[in-house]
């Protein structure tokens, strides 16, 4: 397996438009070999390459369009009672038309198995993709109506053609995948710029995992969710298609896995999107996390333009190390307008550790949901501080009411107490006011009865004016006339 995989870096670095004759030399000098490395190289999931411009994308459309292979039905061909209209595009083994269905009349799509695609592989995943759609009826997922084996005429003459499986199924309006719609900028706010608003990136992700929730509650592991399988349409309503590699799991918990699904580490899905146990372990050993996985691999794309994991085709073999080697970088540490409440979501969802995970599809849902409504995530615990911080801006009226009585409350506090001091050193000035004039006027009166006594015992031999100026200081009245006529001899000093 290790030399294989050697073999197949080597292939992959050669350009394309030299690999077949590269594989016939090989063939030359190893026949079993290279048949084993075609079939790899055709095996081999998308890459989801971001890199191709516009001009190369439509090229390469144009060209898949106008293929005149004989395999392919053409446009005007009716397939399953619908009229082919435009090619849409061409996936693994299958290629999908735009189609008008005649009874009932209405827009679809007609998904196709290519004649060069009847491995039985292929043939297994077109027919999973069937009963996936047939299990699900969810408005996050394409509906599926029909699906059967189309008898075809060679359009060259009468000879019967290989009958030829397809699926009829809804037509997706005029859409955009996850991550390109997600870098459109606002509709609703311009001013945002490169991108949408995080709320609007959220509440959309939280319909797509509302989706695959009841994929999950119905036995079924997408196992290939990735951006071109999410597609938005112009309302922001999103569709999940190709359910080509999902895995039907019954309610009793088994599954029938294929011989070619069970080997650890076979390559299921899109490298760049699938989880870290993909590459080690069976098929049969993962479940539903790992299109949660996936969902947190989408929304770290879809913010920061770029994926967490970088993982090029000659790398396939070796991507268990890139994921073990590499550390994503923070979304709040790439955007610092990125709220951590947001940037934790995403890690909880795309942890390495797979029970460090959302546990189901509704738990990042209601998280996501929190988020848009500004409540509490799950994905990171919250502070005293930041708890009502968050009920302020949740609740800005009640907020100000409690700050404005609080306010009130407070002033009357302060008032109180200020005038409670103000009228306690009143209390006490009064108080020692009157100490102090009640024990002058007991001192007045001892001393005036002690000069009775002496008045009384000297029986006039003291002369009365020398009474008068003992007694004056004690007598009111001499003592304002002393006041007014500060000359007069008997009082005035005294």
């Amino acid at each position: 397996m290790h030399a294989m995989a050697e073999i197949l870096d080597e292939a992959l670095k050669v350009p394309e438009s030299e690999r077949s004759a590269w594989l016939d030399d090989l063939a030359h000098r190893d026949a079993r070999t290279a048949e084993e490395l075609r079939a790899l190289l055709a095996a081999l999931p998308d890459a989801e390459s971001t890199n191709e411009t516009d001009e190369e994308k439509s090229a390469a459309v144009h060209e898949l369009a106008s293929e005149a292979e004989f395999d392919e039905p053409r446009v005007g061909e009716i397939i399953g009672g619908c009229r082919l209209t435009a090619f849409l595009g061409r996936g693994g083994v299958g290629t999908v038309f735009a189609a008008d269905e005649l009874d009932p009349p209405r827009a679809v799509a007609v998904k196709v198995l290519r004649a060069s695609s009847t491995r039985p592989s292929h043939l297994r995943r077109f027919r999973t993709e069937a009963m996936a759609l047939a299990r699900l009826e969810h408005p996050a997922i394409v509906r599926i109506y029909a699906t059967g084996v189309a008898n075809r005429v060679d359009p060259r003459g009468d000879a019967i053609l290989a009958p030829m499986p397809y699926i009829v199924m809804e037509r997706v309006a005029p859409a955009v995948n996850f991550v390109e719609w997600a870098q459109q900028p606002s509709k609703a706010d311009p001013s945002l710029g490169v991108r949408r608003d995080l709320r609007e990136i959220a509440r959309c992700m939280a319909e797509v995992c509302d989706g695959m929730q009841q994929g999950h509650s119905r036995g079924l592991l997408h196992r290939d969710l990735k951006p071109s399988n999410v597609l938005v349409q112009s309302d922001g309503c999103a569709k999940i298609i190709d359910f080509g590699v999902a895995r039907l799991v019954e309610q009793s918990g088994s599954a029938s896995i294929p011989s070619d699904e069970t080997v650890a580490g076979a390559l299921i899905g899109t490298p760049a999107y699938m989880a870290p146990e993909q590459f080690a372990l069976t098929p049969a050993e993962i479940d539903t996390r790992v299109d949660v996985h996936a969902v947190g691999v989408m929304l770290y794309e879809a913010v920061s333009g770029r994926r967490p994991y970088e993982i090029p085709r000659h790398l396939y073999f070796d991507a268990a190390r890139v994921f073990r080697d590499t550390t994503p970088t923070p979304l709040e540490r790439i955007d610092s307008n990125v709220p951590r409440d947001f940037s934790a979501i995403v890690a909880k969802a795309m942890a390495k550790d797979r029970s460090q995970r959302y546990a189901t599809m509704a738990e990042l849902a209601d998280d996501l949901r929190a988020f848009v409504a500004g409540r509490a995530v799950r994905a990171r615990p919250e502070s005293q501080g930041e708890r009502a911080v968050r009920w302020v801006r949740r609740n800005p009226a009640w907020a100000t009411a409690f700050v404005a009585t609080s306010l009130v409350l407070l002033a009357s506090t302060i008032f109180s107490a200020i005038s409670w001091k103000r009228a306690s050193h009143q209390l006490m000035l009064a108080s020692l006011a009157r100490a102090a004039t009640s024990s002058r006027e007991l001192h007045e009166k001892e001393l005036a009865a002690r000069l009775d006594e002496v008045r009384d015992a000297s029986r006039g031999q003291v002369p009365e004016f020398i009474y008068g100026m003992l007694t004056a200081p004690f007598d009111g009245a001499v003592r304002n006339y002393a006041r007014s006529n500060q000359g007069h001899r008997m009082a005035g000093r005294l």
